[in-house]
């Protein structure tokens, strides 16, 4: 018996109301539940098996959730079979857009199926609509850090136009994350490209690799991006381990800086006077203090001109 098949004789026996599909394996549950903005049909869904040739993946899930799930979907499928069921719009062209199963659709396509059993919610909304229903849907997965702050930026740019003020009491009841917690998540988008993307898996320590990341240079990013992506290609990263990486690209530089920093401090007001005048003016209350740091500077360059020969 086909998912189709399965899905409409036990859409017959219920007397309840159908609810959304929770698991690609569980299929319907007895009570429904509707994303907002659609409407309750109650029994009348329409639900059919549908060319996978007429279905279009949509952009705003692989940015809002992406499509890193892909080989465990594949080998799920290897182990018990596709029985997929997804969600999908109808469009005005004749075509579907699916909204909940994109990954489940891409593999079905990448596997050669021919068909895939839909639910058809109707004709396709406007993309702010399309945006609220995917977190609906999705709202029971744990997204990647780089896919949370995704969806909290955009849920705040969809309640920002709509006229919510109390922005952050919104966010926190839509997704349950505190102030803090929203402000870590957004610092993730200020990172260049290279960092962001070390933020799509779902086992590094968030918070403590974005600390790290706060202080990388910007000419330093890519060089860390990819030591990380290597260092880590087999295994999940430990705290103690990313902390090691940056501390073997960045440290010995830290180091460095911290001695020019000292030696300027030492300096301070010697480096103060203008650069090769004419006439050298010492300010009275500074010259005991400059003639001191001018003997030293004079000393330490007399050892450097002896190192050089």
């Amino acid at each position: 018996m086909s998912a189709l098949d399965k899905l409409q004789a036990k859409t017959k026996k219920q007397a309840t109301p159908i609810k959304k599909v929770v698991d690609n394996n569980k299929a319907i549950e007895n009570k429904k539940t509707v994303a907002p903005g659609q409407k309750d049909s109650s029994l009348s869904k329409d639900i059919r098996d549908i060319e996978i040739s007429l279905i279009d993946t949509d952009e705003l899930n692989e940015d809002l959730y992406g499509y890193e799930d892909l080989n465990k979907i594949e080998q799920s499928f290897e182990v018990v079979g596709n029985k997929s069921i997804i969600y999908v719009y109808k469009r005005a062209n004749g075509r579907f857009l699916c909204y909940a199963g994109n990954q489940r659709l891409i593999v079905s396509k990448k596997r050669g199926d021919k068909t895939i059993t839909c639910i058809v919610e109707g004709d396709e909304p406007s993309e702010e609509e399309r945006i609220e229903h995917l977190i609906f849907m999705n709202s029971q997965r744990t997204p990647r850090p780089y896919y949370t702050a995704r969806q909290l930026s955009e849920y705040e740019r969809l309640i920002r136009r709509k006229g919510e003020r109390n922005i952050v009491e919104a966010i926190q009841e839509k997704f349950g994350y505190k102030e803090s917690a929203q402000r870590k998540y957004k610092q993730i988008l200020k990172l260049s490209p290279e960092l962001q993307n070390l933020f799509k898996r779902d086992d590094v320590p968030f918070v403590e690799l974005i600390s790290l990341c706060n202080k990388i240079p910007e000419e330093k990013c890519e060089e860390f991006a990819s030591a990380f992506r290597l260092r880590f290609a087999e295994e999940e990263p430990k705290i103690d381990q990313i902390k090691e990486l940056y501390n073997s690209l960045f440290a010995a530089e830290g180091k460095e800086k911290d001695k020019i920093l000292k030696t300027n401090k030492m300096y301070k007001e010697l480096l103060s006077l203008p650069y090769y005048t004419e006439e050298i003016k010492i300010p009275p209350k500074k010259k005991d203090l400059i003639y001191k740091q001018a003997k030293s500077m004079r000393d330490y360059l007399d050892r450097i001109i002896e190192a050089c020969n």
